[in-house]
């Protein structure tokens, strides 16, 4: 007889060594073999169907993977009747199958299984460019809430960079009449110029400086980065 389990194979292999142990503790004078890909021949599995062991009553085998290669699928796909009827127990594990033949084996096997695989759902990441703006806009609060969802998709040094990048558009701004002078686009200079209006002549130079010493803090002196961005958000 043969049990099929099939699925996602982080449950698949877990479920088919319990089986395993299972019937080795209730059967211990049984021979156990693993067939994978690796030690596969037609030669082993007819042994393995039709044969019992001069000191064992039965053997416990297990199959793993052997799907994946056609050769082996279409030798296998031969064998489902002789594998319902030996007096073996094979357990069979699959991460893929097709359709058709699992029907067949449906129709053979003593119990088939399935682990459906979990669809893994990716939570979209925050934007980051909401954080930068809000700091443009001198919303402390929101910033202040944003940095703490931003921390949790993006790293310190990630987050350092989109500030960076911010302040260093509004100094660019308040120093220039055009994107064109500025190098910049139209959109993003259209809202750095917005933002810096709100700076009186030369709090921006600081404001960059500050910016560049919390980095250099951070590398040079082993200061916690984290820490320092949340307090040059809440304060400037």
């Amino acid at each position: 007889m043969f049990y099929f389990i099939h699925g996602d194979s982080n449950q698949i292999f877990i479920k088919a060594q319990g089986m395993a142990d299972s019937l080795l503790n209730k059967k211990p004078d049984a021979a156990y073999f693993k067939i994978n890909q690796d030690n596969f021949t037609e030669d082993k599995i007819n042994e393995l169907l039709g044969g019992q062991g001069l000191f064992s009553n039965k053997y416990i085998v297990s199959l793993s993977r052997l799907l994946e290669r056609s050769d082996i699928s279409d030798f296998l796909n031969s064998k489902l009747k002789e594998l319902k009827e030996s007096d073996n127990i094979f357990i069979w594990t699959e991460e893929k199958i097709t359709k058709p033949i699992l029907r067949k084996i449906e129709k053979n096997a003593a119990q088939v299984q399935e682990f459906k695989i979990e669809k893994k759902i990716t939570k979209p990441k925050m934007n980051i460019f909401d954080l930068a703006n809000s700091f443009g806009e001198g919303d402390k609060k929101r910033s202040w809430v944003l940095y703490q969802k931003a921390l949790i998709d993006f790293s310190p040094e990630e987050i350092y960079g989109t500030l960076w990048w911010k302040v260093k558009s509004m100094l660019l701004a308040s120093k220039t009449n055009t994107p064109k002078e500025a190098e910049m686009k139209d959109f993003p200079y259209k809202k750095a110029k917005q933002f810096c209006a709100r700076f009186n002549d030369g709090e921006l130079d600081i404001l960059a400086s500050e910016l560049i010493i919390l980095y250099h803090q951070s590398r040079l002196r082993g200061e916690n980065i984290a820490l320092n961005l949340e307090k040059f958000i809440l304060t400037k």
